[in-house]
């Protein structure tokens, strides 16, 4: 049972140190259901600079009342910062001592959780990454299994490390009993938040812990905030991240580039189905661009993955900007036409068992004329195409 926060994006020093010493009352006051209030069993702070943790502080006292907190949180206000993680404990697996108090760092790693693994001393880790374990927490040994995923897989670009997080936490889901994994993870330059509690745990429903296992984001001037208890922040939008869902945020507010297939072959097009929650709608094909990638790079890899084809890629049609609440995006829509392979052979993660997409994804294909009656998003894009093929909407 603990308390995570991290700060990510362009934000004062001064605003920083505010935000981080409203953070530190939680160690005194913060909500603990079934028992008294706080998470004084340790705190750790760690700041990062130009992609590299700059700034690593732990203690196993109450935050509150620690003055080395209170003096971290002061180095912090003539230093610029990328991005700003710190954890509130209260021990639930481990000893009280500095070596189990979050965030852990490794490398340019950094990683802090909220929730209880049980049998975590279980969890499957190779020599190597049983060494780089100092204390005796579950959440440590979570974190070495992650970087464990990710050496496995001998990357580190955001895809990849989006992969090795879902992968950890499926793999726990899988073959433990745990009451949440709250995760915050980043790499320097990007924020991975997780919260995943389990509704299944008897101590979640006994206590009725799904509220407090919350992880929230809020939006600043130029920032972002994360954090399990909404804040007293000036001028910060708050919005509750739901169960089993996962958000990323960037340390300079950069645009994210995104692109999507028009895949048109003798007058029929593919699509992709949605269905989230019971609502039903269609998308074109297509996904982020990673890093070191063109646009068209991405969108052959994207394709290929999601429907099992190369395309020549003949035109671009569009591209419009989104600014969602956690990121700024701009898509890019190409007409395609197929290559090489068969539709419907695609491997893509969507496609997976327990995958952390939210409801399910299915390959379609439609008479082109007969998407005017779709719920085909977005639709500006839907009345473009059919534009291009001579049919109106």
């Amino acid at each position: 049972m603990c308390r995570i926060l991290a700060i990510s994006g362009k934000i004062d020093h001064q605003e920083s140190a505010l935000i981080l010493e409203k953070f530190q009352r939680l160690a005194e006051f913060g909500k603990v259901p079934g028992a008294s209030k706080g998470h004084k069993d340790g705190w750790g702070i760690v700041a990062y600079s130009k992609g590299k943790p700059s700034l690593h502080a732990r203690n196993f006292k109450d935050a509150f009342k620690d003055q080395k907190y209170s003096a971290a949180v002061e180095g912090l206000k003539d230093k610029k910062f990328d991005i700003v993680i710190s954890h509130l404990r209260k021990a639930s697996v481990g000893s009280k001592n500095t070596k189990n108090s979050h965030p852990f760092v490794y490398g340019p790693f950094s990683f802090c959780q909220n929730g209880t693994v049980l049998d975590s001393k279980k969890i499957s880790l190779t020599a190597r990454f049983k060494k780089m374990i100092k204390g005796n927490s579950d959440s440590e040994r979570l974190f070495a299994y992650i970087l464990q995923s990710l050496n496995e897989k001998r990357k580190t670009d955001t895809r990849t490390i989006s992969k090795a997080i879902n992968e950890s936490v499926e793999y726990i889901r899988k073959n433990f009993d745990y009451t949440a994994m709250n995760i915050v993870f980043s790499d320097g330059k990007q924020i991975w938040a997780l919260r995943e509690v389990n509704e299944n745990n008897f101590l979640v429903k006994k206590y009725k812990l799904l509220d407090y296992y919350s992880l929230f984001i809020g939006k600043g001037d130029g920032y972002s905030v994360i954090c399990s208890e909404k804040l007293p922040l000036k001028n910060v939008q708050w919005k509750a991240i739901k169960n089993h869902e996962m958000m990323r945020i960037s340390a300079k507010n950069t645009m994210q580039k995104r692109v999507r297939g028009i895949l048109v072959d003798n007058g029929t097009i593919t699509l992709l189905k949605r269905v989230k929650k019971g609502d039903i709608y269609y998308v074109f094909p297509g996904g982020g661009v990673e890093k070191g990638e063109s646009v068209k790079q991405a969108l052959k890899r994207e394709l290929e993955e999601e429907l099992g084809i190369d395309v020549n890629i003949k035109k671009l049609l569009t591209k419009k900007r989104f600014d969602r609440e956690e990121t700024k995006q701009i898509e890019y829509f190409y007409i395609c036409e197929t290559a090489g392979g068969k539709i419907g052979t695609g491997e893509g993660p969507e496609f997976q068992p327990g995958n952390k997409y939210d409801g399910t994804h299915e390959v379609v294909q439609s008479p082109i004329n007969k998407i005017k009656t779709l719920r085909l998003l977005p639709e500006e894009v839907k009345e473009l195409v059919l534009r291009e093929y001579k049919f109106k909407k």
